[in-house]
């Protein structure tokens, strides 16, 4: 193991903290890298964590090989039953997969549905660059383990096809995903609460070019999720795609995300050497192969497998229909050239309560919503419009120049609703720029930005009103280095005098 790895892989087991006192992993002085993996199996509140130096971002990593990616397993594996972990500040780069959540189906089957849930999981503020397959595979593609996709497990001779566990709550927020092979961030089977994925940056998602598996942020069947300011761009396929999931009267909530040039990301094999380092900065695109991709797919999958073989299926009843609110997204160039797609392909589209509305291109002008049933002869009810206006929002700087050493400026957001509404909540992100800065009141209208550094900031205020309508704004903060006189031997600044040297 090189010297430059202070550990080759960690593993713990059955290790338990509680909420208000969770195991933690950390980092000490400086980065600590670690050459395969950090696995978590049946442990409960254990946090690993990157935050041991304050001056290094990232203060755990993972990575197999500087250069090029290999497809050796997950960087970061949790499994078994495990509940309420958290991976944070880390670094994943060059790995199989970033992160991994799930425990499949087993021959013991208190491993199995429905005597465990992975439930409580918080992922956030990680980096995960250079991945062959997904950056996130979070819970078992396969929930019911029926025909469409069998997964048998031999237990003393006999084949079976026992339920995987299923995944609860789920937060992922504050991630950078970039450069994958396969998908960006994806949820599945995610069945117990509402999931939470937000104000991540997901982008250059697909390269192996599998046109099932090249989508920015996707969830699967069963799953309750609320995806919301995310920031999108370059992906195979869709920017974001539901594959069925959703729960009867759980809406699916896609919101106020800003997602571009979905299937403008041409694939690469990964196989193939020279392809094994790939730098999003120099190619993010070539020719994009596929001509459908959308910016938002929502699409219902049937899960009636109660009379499946070889086993009777597993299918959970009242939990197979879709709702959802596809509200408040920008959406930029699509090599399908629509906004919002709805396929009702197995009629489980739950059409009361169902909302599309308020979502935009980059100019302003109405996405294109297209309701597809022609799979399935259903029909799609949906709004164009939530019926009222949403809040007109401007954003503000202090300084749209500065110059180190100054460091920081106030951003000050400006919302106005619509009719009898008013303004319920403000929410300041970050869209581009460097990593580093500090917001002091993100919920709030004015903002303190602090400890920038040398780059172009672009900031965006969301407002949401008492209708849950939204709108937003971008502002923009360029830091520039600092203008201090640079000395030079042999040389004198203008205003400075030489000395002299006496004379005896």
């Amino acid at each position: 193991m090189s010297k430059a790895y202070g550990w080759n892989y960690f593993e713990i087991d059955g290790f338990h903290g509680n909420p208000a006192c969770p195991l933690v992993i950390i980092n000490g002085t400086g980065q600590t890298k670690l050459r395969q993996q950090i696995k978590l199996a049946s442990d409960t509140y254990v946090k690993v964590t990157g935050t041991g130096d304050p001056t290094v971002q990232y203060g755990l990593m993972v990575e197999y090989d500087p250069q090029l990616r290999y497809q050796t397993g997950a960087a970061v594996v949790i499994d078994g039953k495990s509940k309420g972990d958290t991976v944070e500040n880390c670094i994943l780069h060059n790995v199989d997969i970033g992160i991994v959540c799930e425990t499949n189906e087993d021959c013991d089957t208190t491993f199995d549905y429905p005597n465990w849930t992975l439930d409580s999981m918080v992922f956030h503020h990680n980096k995960i660059v250079g991945t062959w397959n997904e950056g996130m595979y979070i819970g078992n593609t396969s929930p019911d383990n029926a025909s469409y996709d069998l997964r048998p497990v031999v237990c003393n001779g006999v084949t079976y096809y026992y339920a995987p566990m299923k995944n609860g709550l789920t937060k992922i927020y504050d991630n950078i995903v970039d450069s994958t092979g396969r998908g960006g961030i994806q949820l599945a089977n995610a069945a117990v609460g509402v999931s939470e994925i937000y104000n991540n940056t997901v982008s250059h998602n697909g390269l192996n070019g599998d046109d099932a598996q090249g989508t920015a942020i996707s969830v699967g069947l069963y799953t309750r999720a609320y995806i919301h300011d995310n920031n999108i761009d370059y992906t195979y396929t869709w920017g974001i795609g539901s594959l069925g999931g959703g729960a009867t009267n759980i809406p699916l909530r896609i919101e106020n995300n800003h997602i571009n040039h979905s299937g403008g990301l041409a694939a690469y094999n990964l196989a193939t050497t020279s392809r094994t380092v790939y730098d999003p900065r120099s190619e993010p695109t070539s020719a994009p192969v596929l001509s459908w991709p959308q910016s938002i797919e929502v699409d219902t999958r049937g899960s009636l497998y109660t009379t499946d073989t070889p086993n009777p299926g597993t299918a959970v009843p009242g939990t197979d229909s879709t709702i959802f609110w596809v509200k408040g997204n920008v959406v930029g160039i699509s090599n399908g050239n629509v906004g919002v797609n709805l396929e009702d392909n197995h009629a489980k589209l739950q059409k009361s309560g169902s909302v599309v509305c308020n979502n935009v291109n980059l100019d302003g002008s109405p996405a294109i919503i297209v309701a597809n049933n022609s799979e399935a002869g259903g029909t799609i009810n949906y709004t164009t419009n939530c019926g009222a206006s949403a809040p007109s929002v401007s954003a503000s700087t202090s300084n749209a120049s500065i110059t180190l050493p100054t460091n920081f400026v106030t951003l000050t957001g400006t919302a106005t609703p619509s009719g009898s509404a008013t303004i319920s909540t403000y929410s300041w992100s970050e869209l581009s720029g460097p990593s580093t800065f500090t917001f002091s009141t993100p919920a709030a209208a004015s903002n303190l930005v602090t400890n920038m550094v040398q780059g172009t900031y672009v900031f965006k205020i969301t407002a949401t009103d008492s209708n849950g309508l939204t709108g937003s704004a971008t502002v923009t903060v360029v830091v520039n280095p600092s203008s201090s006189p640079t000395i030079t031997a042999g040389k004198v600044p203008v205003g400075l005098k030489r000395r002299t040297a006496l004379k005896h």
